[in-house]
């Protein structure tokens, strides 16, 4: 290759790498105390004794053992026929579903201004498309045609969409919204560089809209759907145990109180019982899976603390869709009663009308109350709100999600202000409260899931001071590895840390203590993979950074790890697969110069005009584009 070659394709490369920093790089925390945070790191050198896992409170029902198969909704409905026909007409039985089910959507277009996209909803009978196009300045038209294969949500305030790209399940930009009957863009998708198609979606994603999901080797992003919607298994825990015994004809004894082999919430503690609701209905800012426990550990019947442990921010009281558990336990109904719990309101086996669901929650409230200790005049009462407690005592609120208002679950009198009032955030840094009990928890646990808890919010929250989250986290989690409480969890996150920070070495040593640990394609080896193979590549090791991009391409579906394996191809001089890599980064992120730019490039060295004309130009007409 000449000289001058040599220099243009340098040239086209330090280009490029701005381009990576700008359009791939997540955003690093304000670096102002970094410092604070490397002194942190006083890690001890002798032998520790790593802690045990933690246990697990045994349940009044043998269905809870992990060795219990589910069987699916199905099953239930030889013996319980009523009760699978009343369920189906619950927003909780049409949680996930097949495109196919659904028919006569309204075909639309939605205009987002703001990324300078358009979209366009064409349905045929049961089929569904959502079509992507981005018009640039030259007259170029980049377009995904987009084919819908499953719907989220009941529809009662909405439906969101996904589809299957490169044998990932994707979300959709779009939503449909059915109190405004139209559509618009998804939650989350408002700002300028939103996902479009790049959001995979995770078994985390899933979990509160499938039934039955099996994650395969450890790999939250490869999941196989048994059961769409959420059905009787998910409140009743799996039922293989309870068949086999009712159809061996075997009967309970007269010791029995009940029938152990399902659980009934009725004969479980409020705690336990509350937890089978807990595991959807309560999120707060953090959610941390407990040392040893996946997505499917938590089985109903058990104490979900034991499993999983949810955090908030103190300053945070934002209304939320998931936040009806925090919300009710700050009633004073709830405060002072022994029984009060979701039960007392929400039967899942039932569906009312409207008029026969308002006497259904009057009759709730009156088990405590007497009608005549309520102020408001009876005749105003009547007309405002049929009477209804609920209308006054739990209204609709407003959420984090745009137009769409969700019932409040914080029993007591609302002044009309509230819902209108945006919360203040405070200055001061924020305290991070345990949403479930710790004490289940041993000292190392609890310094573990409080860390990877810090770490979350400091990685997700905008108006966090981030240097202190960071610091708080590292604290949390060295402790936890100090006392013993060793797992791949914790590596990564002082690895994230770390890497947060710029301290590149010290990320180095615990993505490989990561590694180490944790062999599947779990989300802490992908992240701890990340971070030490863009390492490697900054280090000029191009063999080592393709072994690390090979495997993360494999598992993920990241336009930022195609990017990476085509840079060390091309400068392990493998051209052709190079192109092929950097192609595929563009169809996962079309709106990224940066692989154009190096298309360029690598078009330029094998002296293919026209190629790298067109890419040249793309690269120069996505760039204005991004910058508008």
């Amino acid at each position: 290759m000449s000289t001058n070659r040599k220099r243009f394709v340098l040239l086209l490369l330090t280009v490029i790498l701005i381009f990576l920093v700008r359009f791939f790089a997540v955003q690093s925390p304000d670096e102002k105390n970094s410092e604070s945070v490397k002194e942190a790191d006083n890690a001890k050198s002798e032998i520790v004794i790593l802690a045990a896992s933690p246990k697990v409170t045994p349940s009044p029902f043998l269905n809870t053992s992990p060795e219990v198969k589910y069987v699916g909704s199905q099953s239930c409905v030889e013996c319980h026929a009523e009760y699978t026909e009343t369920y189906h007409k619950t927003r909780h039985s049409r949680s996930l579903s097949k495109i196919s089910q659904v028919t006569d959507w309204i075909d639309s277009k939605v205009s987002h201004s703001p990324s300078g996209l358009e979209y366009v909803v064409k349905s045929q009978g049961d089929q569904l498309s959502h079509l992507e196009y981005l018009q640039l300045e030259d007259g170029h038209v980049q377009t995904r045609d987009a084919s819908i294969d499953f719907i989220v949500g009941s529809g009662a305030f909405g439906h969101s969409f996904l589809t299957k790209l490169d044998g990932f399940l994707v979300q959709s930009p779009l939503t449909w919204y059915t109190p405004r009957q139209e559509w618009d863009m998804s939650p989350g998708y408002h700002h300028a560089d939103h996902f479009g198609f790049r959001r995979s979606v995770s078994a985390g994603c899933l979990y509160c809209h499938v039934g039955i999901a099996d994650i395969k080797n450890n790999n939250e992003f490869d999941v196989s759907i048994q059961e769409f919607a959420i059905g009787c298994e998910r409140c009743h825990g799996p039922g293989s145990l309870h068949v086999e015994f009712h159809r061996s004809g075997l009967v309970l004894s007269e010791d029995d109180q009940f029938d152990k082999t399902i659980v009934n919430p009725a004969h479980l503690s409020r705690d336990m019982a509350e937890s089978i609701c807990q595991q959807c209905h309560l999120q707060g800012d953090a959610k941390v899976l407990v040392r040893d426990r996946d997505l499917n550990s938590y089985r109903p019947g058990l104490v979900l603390s034991e499993f999983r442990q949810n955090y908030q921010l103190k300053s945070n009281d934002q209304m939320t869709i998931v936040g009806h558990v925090d919300q009710m336990h700050l009633s004073k109904c709830y405060l002072e009663s022994e029984t009060l719990s979701c039960f007392n309101c929400h039967d899942l086996h039932s569906h009312f009308e409207k008029k026969d669901l308002d006497q259904f929650y009057r009759k709730a409230c009156l088990e405590c109350h007497q009608v005549e200790s309520c102020n408001e005049d009876k005749i105003i009462r009547q007309k405002t709100a049929n009477d209804r407690c609920v209308q006054c005592h739990m209204p609709s609120s407003p959420t984090e999600i745009p137009h769409v208002a969700f019932t409040h679950h914080r029993i007591g009198i609302h002044r009309e202000s509230d819902s209108k009032t945006t919360p203040r955030r405070s200055t001061k840094q924020p305290e991070l409260i345990a949403m479930l009990d710790e004490s289940v928890l041993s000292e190392g646990d609890v310094h573990r899931c409080r860390g990877l808890g810090w770490l979350n919010v400091a990685l997700s929250k905008e108006n966090l001071d981030h240097t202190n989250a960071l610091q708080s986290a590292q604290n949390e989690l060295t402790q936890a590895w100090e006392i013993g409480t060793r797992d791949a969890a914790v590596a990564s996150g002082l690895a994230t840390i770390a890497i947060q920070i710029g301290w590149t070495e010290k990320a180095i040593e615990w993505s490989r203590q990561t590694l180490e640990l944790d062999e599947s394609p779990s989300n802490e080896r992908v992240s701890a993979l990340e971070i030490l193979s863009e390492a490697q590549f900054n280090q000029g090791k191009y063999s080592e950074s393709l072994q690390g991009f090979q495997e993360l391409t494999k598992v993920r579906r990241n336009a930022r790890h195609w990017f990476y394996l085509g840079l060390n191809e091309q400068n392990l001089g493998e051209s052709q697969e190079a192109i092929k890599s950097l192609k595929i980064s563009i169809e996962i992120n079309p709106k990224n110069p940066g692989a154009h730019s190096m298309l360029a490039a690598i078009f330029h060295v094998i002296e293919d005009e026209a190629q790298e004309q067109y890419h040249k130009e793309m690269a120069q007409e996505l760039l204005k584009h991004v910058q508008k």
